[in-house]
């Protein structure tokens, strides 16, 4: 049941993402141009100043639509659940013969890929304004072979100094990523869960509110601790690993950037479990 449930989600999203993407796509190679143009041609003088701002305003268009195209997902993410679960369409929602916490995971699994999805559509799109905008030399090649070269340099640079510790690095980084999207999905989803319970009236302005005083919050004291665990220690780490074997300073490395993928990570399994808490217990539409 569960794979129906987050195939009918993924239409749900499928059905419009991809005209998003593929106007973010189609602007941004357009634009690409433009850049160019305006790198070969903002200093001649017999252009006009007239082409001159209409070609940057257009970029301003371009930058907007691949930014339009993140929020629109995420709007429709939100949408899709807070339709789904707390207006009329719950009650049959909640009918279904299917457990809350499948019908919860498949909504997280659902916005966790097509936020994904936006990120990396958002990359696409910077990258084909870094390859088809021309280099520093004015009238350069179609592509732009600067870009591959300075991220194969900082590759091999990287992996000179740190080896394996690279990768080692690279996952701790994707995994406190995937924790701090997973979070930020759990908290979304609760405060719209607690506002729709707890409010009979403007149920998504009392979740914005929630959303945003629980995310400061949790930031103020998640900035501390990292200006804790980051900055802090690390120093004093530096003093006293000083003269230590690189075995035991590459270890002591490790632990350090754990930490904030340990922080992340409890943070998304609270969010998440009072987003399940919250809808299994507190939540009367079945």
């Amino acid at each position: 049941m569960f794979r129906k449930l987050f195939k009918y989600d993924m239409r749900y999203i499928a059905r419009f993402w991809w005209i998003l993407a593929l106007t973010a796509i189609g602007a941004s190679f357009m634009g690409s141009f433009v850049l160019r143009y305006l790198i070969s041609n903002f200093l001649n003088s017999d252009v006009s100043f007239a082409i001159k701002f209409m070609a940057i305003n257009f970029l301003a268009v371009v930058a907007i639509t691949i930014i339009a195209a993140f929020i629109v997902t995420q709007i429709f993410i939100y949408v899709r659940y807070y339709k789904h679960f707390f207006t009329d369409e719950g009650y049959l929602t909640f009918t279904l013969p299917v457990s809350r916490r499948d019908l919860l995971l498949s909504k997280m699994v659902n916005a966790f890929f097509w936020t994904v999805a936006s990120y990396l559509l958002s990359f696409l799109c910077v990258l084909i304004f870094a390859i088809f905008s021309p280099p520093a030399e004015i009238g350069g090649p179609f592509i732009n072979p600067i870009v591959f070269e300075k991220i194969g340099n900082a590759i091999v640079v990287a992996w000179k100094e740190s080896g394996l510790g690279l990768i080692i690095f690279a996952v701790l980084w994707l995994a406190t990523q995937t924790f701090s999207l997973i979070y930020s999905i759990s908290l979304g989803y609760f405060c719209i869960a607690l506002g729709s319970t707890i409010a009979k009236k403007h149920k998504i302005m009392l979740a914005i509110g929630l959303y945003y005083a629980i995310s400061i919050a949790v930031s103020i004291v998640k900035n501390y601790l990292q200006t804790l665990f980051v900055t802090i220690i690390p120093d004093g780490l530096d003093v006293y690993l000083e003269g230590a074997s690189d075995a035991t300073v590459f270890f002591a490395e490790v632990i350090v950037t754990a930490i904030p993928c340990c922080m992340m990570a409890a943070l998304a399994f609270a969010a998440y479990s009072a987003t399940r808490t919250c809808i299994e217990r507190k939540l009367n539409l079945a």
